[in-house]
């Protein structure tokens, strides 16, 4: 942490009072971060939001008496902030609609957790968690009306409606870190205009990930979704992703082109 950095304000909760201990003891060897409240409750954890003022909330998913889907869907409505999912149901394979559906709620990340759910299992990733937990706290959220609310909007702001890309583009490039994949359905929605330019997307997502978000995103959009295949060319109306593992780039024709990371 840089000298007169504050630390990082952190969250925690999961109905494990065992993993509770295990994440805030390993949490708190950082430096950078401070960990202002555990609670295996998430309505106390609500109840607390105002007073214990968080910059990062980790939440873990199954949890009784209110889970972390609908936790995270009430702090985006009342009091957003960025949120971890730290969970077991969060893995790449098998998860995927569970994932998708907690960044659709407005989480910003998950993060899994260990099959064997010890001190020393957790302290295997615990760097990548801490910086995981670093990189969010610099993350902007915005206010999400729930979709489950009459005429609900997703986020506070007004969407660009009336975006008209015109002739003169002849593909939209759109690249997205941390927090791009809510955003994205967001803004695939104003580009959805007749005859719309062919948009390439890359999404900074973790290893294993990529397939099933872009089966999310095809069926969240009115365009059509996908990987983006070795020499052939974008089409209007479609949106092309990298496969994982490689970089997007066109050869002087105008073809994709994949090469390896």
């Amino acid at each position: 942490m840089t000298p007169n950095k504050k630390p990082v304000r952190v969250m925690l909760v999961d109905d494990s009072p065992v993993v509770l201990h295990i994440l805030k003891k390993l949490l708190v060897n950082s430096q950078a971060i401070e960990v202002v409240g555990v609670f295996t409750d998430g309505n106390e954890a609500l109840a607390s939001l105002s007073s214990l003022k968080p910059d990062v909330i980790c939440t873990d998913y199954h949890m009784p008496k209110i889970n972390g889907l609908e936790l995270i869907m009430q702090i985006m409505e009342s009091d957003p902030k960025p949120i971890l999912v730290i969970s077991s149901a969060v893995q790449a394979q098998g998860d995927e609609n569970t994932i998708f559906a907690l960044l659709e709620a407005g989480a910003v990340d998950v993060f899994p957790k260990p099959l064997v759910q010890t001190e020393d299992e957790f302290i295997k990733n615990g760097d990548r968690l801490v910086k995981k937990i670093i990189l969010l706290s610099g993350v902007h959220t915005f206010r999400r009306k729930r979709k489950d609310r009459p005429g609900g909007e997703s986020f506070e702001q007004v969407k660009p409606k009336d975006f008209k890309p015109g002739k003169s583009f002849k593909i939209i490039g759109i690249g997205a870190s941390t927090g791009g994949p809510q955003v994205l359905t967001e803004l695939f929605d104003a580009f959805s205009i007749p005859q719309q330019p062919p948009i390439v997307c890359v999404q900074h997502i973790s290893e294993g990930f990529i397939a099933g978000f872009i089966d999310w995103l095809d069926r969240a959009t009115p365009l059509n979704v996908g990987f983006a295949r070795e020499g052939g060319l974008p089409e209007i109306g479609n949106i092309y992703f990298p496969p994982e593992n490689t970089h997007l780039k066109f050869d002087k024709s105008g073809r994709f082109n994949f090469p390896k990371l």
